[in-house]
């Protein structure tokens, strides 16, 4: 599972510029969204000078705002390229630096937001909303911020207006970022409590330590690989090289600012060794689970963290339902129907996304990706001969751009229409020779064909295109197994279950080949040693 850790630093002159200013009444309210109910991230639209929205996460993780390239240039915004760099889990990497004229948030316009353009890392999608990017702490510093989750309800405060109970915790705004003190007990005996003081990040997702600061509970936790994938990580590289090395603390109670917080049952240690991974800087993030079930206030300017019950009528928005509603308002173009479509197979609403995905398939620019997914309704809806008709209309290299190689050469195995698998799989490899599915679709059809030193050979192809070792280990041991190598089928499926211990299909496949290999192999899938 990938874990995406959200924490951002650039220069602090970006960071502060136009805190504290904005036009408008002393309180405003606006919706939170989802991508998911309940879902463990919250989004806010705001309003561009043009009248348009766009979508943003909420992140008090981020000293700045991001924004992508496309909004900027559908904004027409002046770019100043090389303006800095910025660094987070992910790594570090240049930024380009624009500012939007204004945001509005209901009745409040924040002016001048300076924001960093086309930062590596960054998700183009919400589930399958457009995203425009990130909103922190130099929009958020303005107010005093207001986030009621139970309600998924965004209020912003001018500073000063807003009551904080005395029993709320510190607070610290260093122009950057959000500081509070988090308690943390550890379940083992003997049990171990300590005060950290942690960035209160709304964009991460759990509760993570850096570096030395962990030692204290240097005891009670399991180590492993897990995929770290931050603002600055590379969108070029498979996961498998962002992943890192980090340990997992069993904690029994966890406090923030005098709450305490129920169901954290872990926290993440990162860069235990000093290696790489967190920025210098960071002690550790306190993310959504630290603060969701309550309301939350961020006094940035008093300095103070309250966390309370809501007393709004509780609510779960999906964002996908509301910005399907926002886009049939406009008049539904059928330039927007693939995107209509998409957002309303997010919501299961399939006769409303197969007359939308028809539409979009009538539009040139959005041709190829309705069929692909009207080919996969179809599958859905028990359809696989009109999905393999539609699939069929698109070049062996469309197929690969769109990750349909692999289940169209299949579709036609299932349909005993070999040969025209096979021809499907060739030209996709002549046409995206550097493409690894199109090898691996080649490697499925050899393999059911019987030609399996030639299946052999274009899953080993396919693995080198991946420049990873371990990739494609299943259908190496069916290909193994297939060649009478049963040791080294049974060699591939112990690493799969080394890499992922829990998967089900590896162990049931491990214990076929136990089975029928019965006592000539040892525990270790070695044959037994001569007397």
């Amino acid at each position: 599972m990938v874990l995406p850790a959200i924490a951002l630093l650039v220069s602090p002159a970006l960071a502060d510029r136009g805190a504290g200013r904005f036009e408008g009444p002393d309180h405003t309210e606006v919706d939170l969204l989802r991508v998911a109910p309940d879902g463990p991230r919250i989004y806010v639209q705001a309003e561009y000078p043009d009248g348009s929205r766009g979508l943003f996460l909420v992140d008090t993780g981020a000293n700045v705002s991001l924004l992508s390239e496309s909004a900027a240039e559908r904004l027409g915004l002046s770019i100043d390229a090389g303006f800095g760099s910025v660094v987070g889990l992910g790594g570090t990497a240049r930024m380009d630096r624009a500012v939007v004229p204004s945001l509005r948030f209901g009745d409040v316009v924040v002016p001048e937001v300076e924001v960093a353009v086309g930062v590596p890392g960054m998700s183009p999608t919400a589930g399958a909303m457009e995203l425009d990017g990130l909103l922190g702490n130099n929009v958020w510093s303005r107010f005093t911020l207001e986030i009621d989750y139970p309600a998924d309800t965004l209020v912003l405060h001018r500073p000063g207006t807003v009551k904080i109970k005395r029993n709320a915790g510190p607070l610290v705004y260093d122009g950057s970022h959000v500081f509070a003190p988090v308690e943390v007990r550890t379940a083992r005996a003997p049990d171990v409590t300590h005060a950290v003081v942690l960035r209160v990040d709304t964009g991460a997702g759990d509760l993570s330590l850096c570096g030395k600061v962990a030692e204290a509970f240097d005891a009670g936790w399991s180590e492993g690989l897990e995929p770290i994938l931050g603002l600055g990580a590379s969108e070029t590289l498979p996961p498998f090289r962002n992943l890192q090395t980090t340990r997992h603390l069993e904690l029994a109670e966890v406090r923030l600012a005098g709450k305490r917080i129920p169901d954290v049952t872990s926290a993440r240690w990162m860069s235990f060794r000093g290696d790489a991974g967190c920025p210098d800087d960071m002690r550790g993030l306190a993310g959504h689970h630290l603060l969701s079930g309550h309301r939350v206030l961020f006094d940035y300017q008093g300095g103070h963290l309250q966390l309370s019950r809501s007393h709004r009528k509780a609510r779960s928005l999906d964002g996908h339902a509301v910005v399907l509603a926002q886009e049939q308002a406009t008049g539904g173009t059928p330039e927007r129907a693939l995107y209509r479509a998409l957002l309303a197979l997010q919501l299961d609403q399939l006769d409303l996304a197969e007359e939308e995905l028809r539409i979009a398939s009538e539009v040139d620019a959005t041709r190829d990706e309705a069929l692909v997914l009207l080919a996969r309704v179809d599958r859905f809806r028990g359809r696989p001969v009109d999905a393999l008709d539609r699939l069929l209309s698109l070049a062996p290299g469309q197929l690969v751009d769109h990750e349909e190689i692999v289940g169209t050469v299949n579709g036609l195995l299932f349909e005993s229409r070999s040969d025209e698998a096979l021809a499907v799989a060739r030209e996709a490899v002549a046409s995206r020779p550097e493409a690894g599915w199109a090898w691996v679709a080649l490697a499925d059809v050899l393999l059911v064909r019987g030609e399996v030193t030639e299946a052999e050979d274009a899953i080993l192809q396919a693995v080198a295109m991946e420049g990873y070792p371990d990739a494609h280990l299943l259908r190496r041991a069916r290909i193994a197994l297939a060649s009478g190598d049963r040791l080294a089928s049974m060699a591939h499926v112990r690493r799969l279950l080394h890499l992922y211990p829990m998967g089900g299909e590896f162990l049931w496949f491990y214990a076929m080949l136990v089975e029928e290999v019965g006592e000539s192999v040892d525990v270790a899938g070695q044959p037994p040693a001569e007397a």
